[in-house]
């Protein structure tokens, strides 16, 4: 399962993707689609913790803040 909560990436004072909610349970299958410069790469980067962000991610039954990256 993986669940975003009100995710949100800045790059300075630039909101770049903003209060993502998402809910994924195990075994579903998913695509992220848009158009360029949507934040599609960016909010993979924040769910792997590559960059900071505002908000809270669960994968399983752990915030990503809990794991490693």
């Amino acid at each position: 399962m993986i669940a975003l909560h009100d995710v949100t990436v800045r790059y300075g004072p630039q909101s770049v993707v903003g209060a993502v909610r998402e809910h994924v349970e195990a075994g579903e299958w998913v695509a992220v689609i848009g158009p360029n410069g949507a934040g599609k790469t960016t909010i993979l980067r924040a769910m792997a913790r590559l960059v900071p962000f505002e908000g809270e991610i669960w994968i399983g039954a752990a915030a990503s803040s809990a794991l490693s990256p």
